[in-house]
C-alpha cells in the first residue's frame, strides 16, 4: 500500500468537502452577477467623479497662473520646457473660453483729463530688449526682479519681488512729466491682499547708499507716492523733502479702486512744473499740489520698492515708463514755425485705436486749430522700425485718418480742414535700436498747409 499522506481516506473526504465550497462560492458569485455589475458601476463613477475633480482643478491653478505666462526657467531640459509649454497652452484654452473681456476705459471718461506729456522724451522703457525671467539690464535693485509676460497684455513687464529698484541716472530738469503703467494682479470678489508700492524721484543720491539704506531718509530732496490697500481701497499719500525738510504731505484714498482697477492695466502720470505736481492714476486727478515739489530738485532718479511678493500671490508688475522733458508749445510751432510734432498720441500696440490717456494732448491741439478755422493742416503719422516696413506705411495711414476722426467726432474741428498721410518707418528722428529711440518715433505730425 502506498505510503503517501493524500491516501488516507479521512483527508480524500477532507478535499472533496473544500472543493465542494468552493464550487458554491463560485455558482454564489455568478448567480450575484447583477451585484458584481452593480460595484463595478460604482468603481467606474468613482473614477470619474475624480477625473472631474482633477479637471476642476487643472481650471482652478490655470486661474491662478493668469497673470504671468513666460517666465525663464533655469536649468529645465527641454523635454520639461516643451511640457510645460503644452500645459500653458492647455491652461490658456481652459480659462480663455469663461473670461470675460477685460473692460476697456472708455475715451469720454477722459474729458476732464488734462495731462500733455513733456515735448522731449528723454527716457523710456518697456524691457524689450530684457530677456524674460531676468532683471532688466542697467536698472539697481537690493531685492528681486524679474522680466515677465502677461497673459492678453501686450510688451513685457518687470515683475517686483521685494526691496527697492532704481532707474539709471539721469538729468531731470525742473520741468518734467514721468508715465508708467502698473497692473494690479487681484481678482475682484476675493479677500487677498497686496502688498505696497511706492515711487520715489530723489536728489543727489548715490545708488549703493540709497539700496543699502545707509543713507538717511530725510536725504535732500525727493518725492515720493506712497501706496497702500486696506479694505479693497488705496490710499495715495504724497510726501516731498526740500533740503531735508518737509515740504507737502497729502493723503487721498480711492474707494472706487477696486471695481474699475483690479485686474487692469493703470496708467499713473505725473507732472511736475517748478513746485507744481499733478498726479493721475487713469483719469483720476489724485493731487494737483501747487508747492509740492522742493525748488531746484535737480531730481536725478527714479526709485520703485514694493512689500515682498512670490509666486502665485497677489501682486503687481510695472512697464512702459516714459520721462519727458519741456512743454510743448504748440501754438507757437504750429503757426509760426508750421510745424508740430507730438509723441503724446499713442496708440494700442499694431493698431490705429487711440489710448484714452491721448486725451490731454488731443485736447491742447484741438483748442489750437479752433483759433483760427481759415488754417488747413496734414496730419502724418510715423511709427518705430519694428515689424514689415509695408505694414508699418499702412499703419501710420491709419492711424493720422484715426487722429483726424477724433478732432472732428470728439473736438468739433472742421473735417475739410484736416488732410492725413503716413510715412511709416522711413523718416526715424532716433535709433529704432533702443526703447528710447522706438518711442520716440512713434510721433504724429501737423504740417501747416499753405495758402
Amino acid at each position: 500500500m502506498p505510503n503517501h499522506k493524500w491516501s488516507s481516506p479521512k483527508i480524500k473526504k477532507n478535499v472533496m468537502k473544500i472543493y465542494s465550497l468552493l464550487t458554491a462560492l463560485i455558482l454564489s458569485c455568478l448567480l450575484n452577477s447583477a451585484d458584481a455589475q452593480g460595484l463595478l458601476k460604482r468603481l467606474g463613477n468613482k473614477a470619474a467623479e475624480m477625473a472631474g475633480d482633477r479637471a476642476v482643478n487643472k481650471t482652478v491653478d490655470a486661474a491662478d497662473k493668469k497673470a504671468v505666462i513666460k517666465k525663464k526657467d533655469k536649468g529645465t531640459s527641454k523635454d520639461d520646457a516643451a511640457e510645460a509649454q503644452a500645459d500653458e497652452k492647455e491652461a490658456s484654452a481652459e480659462t480663455k473660453k469663461d473670461k470675460p473681456a477685460e473692460p476697456r476705459q472708455n475715451a469720454k471718461a477722459y474729458s476732464k483729463f488734462d495731462f500733455v506729456p513733456g515735448e522731449k522724451i528723454i527716457f523710456a522703457e518697456d524691457f524689450q530688449q530684457d530677456v524674460v525671467g531676468e532683471f532688466p539690464l542697467k536698472w539697481f535693485t537690493n531685492g528681486s526682479a524679474e522680466v515677465v509676460e502677461l497673459e492678453g497684455h501686450e510688451g513685457k513687464w518687470l515683475m517686483p519681488m521685494g526691496g527697492s529698484i532704481l532707474t539709471p541716472t539721469m538729468t531731470i530738469p525742473k520741468d518734467f512729466t514721468l508715465e508708467f503703467d502698473i497692473y494690479v494682479n487681484l481678482a475682484m470678489n476675493t479677500s487677498a491682499s497686496l502688498p505696497g508700492w511706492k515711487f520715489e524721484l530723489y536728489a543727489n543720491g548715490e545708488k549703493t547708499k540709497r539700496l543699502s539704506g545707509s543713507e538717511p531718509f530725510n536725504m535732500t530732496n525727493r518725492i515720493t507716492i506712497d501706496n497702500d490697500y486696506y479694505d479693497r481701497q488705496l490710499t495715495v499719500d504724497l510726501e516731498s523733502l526740500e533740503n531735508k525738510k518737509q515740504k507737502a504731505r497729502g493723503k487721498e484714498t480711492m474707494a472706487g479702486w477696486n471695481p474699475t482697477n483690479f485686474g487692469t492695466v493703470v496708467h499713473v502720470a505725473m507732472w511736475v512744473q517748478d513746485e507744481r505736481v499733478r498726479v493721475w492714476y487713469n483719469q483720476n486727478k489724485i493731487y494737483d499740489n501747487p508747492t509740492g515739489s522742493p525748488a531746484n530738485a535737480n531730481f536725478n532718479q527714479l526709485l520703485l520698492s514694493a512689500g515682498k511678493k512670490k509666486d502665485g500671490e497677489a501682486g503687481f508688475y510695472l512697464s512702459n515708463f516714459k520721462l519727458a522733458v519741456g512743454a510743448p508749445d504748440t501754438r507757437n510751432k504750429l503757426m509760426v514755425e508750421g510745424k508740430f510734432s507730438t509723441t503724446g498720441i499713442l496708440f494700442d500696440s499694431g493698431s490705429d485705436k487711440i489710448k484714452p490717456t491721448s486725451a490731454g494732448t488731443l485736447k491742447e491741439i484741438a483748442g489750437m486749430l479752433k483759433s483760427d478755422a481759415s488754417v488747413h493742416f496734414k496730419i502724418i503719422g510715423h511709427t518705430d522700425g519694428d515689424g514689415n516696413a509695408a505694414a508699418n506705411l499702412t499703419l501710420s495711414k491709419k492711424r493720422a485718418e484715426a487722429v483726424k476722426k477724433a478732432l472732428v467726432a470728439d473736438y468739433g474741428i472742421i473735417e475739410s480742414s484736416l488732410e492725413t498721410d503716413g510715412m511709416g518707418d522711413m523718416k526715424p528722428v532716433a535709433d529704432n535700436k533702443t526703447s528710447l529711440g522706438k518711442a520716440q518715433n512713434r510721433r504724429v505730425e501737423f504740417i501747416k498747409k499753405q495758402d
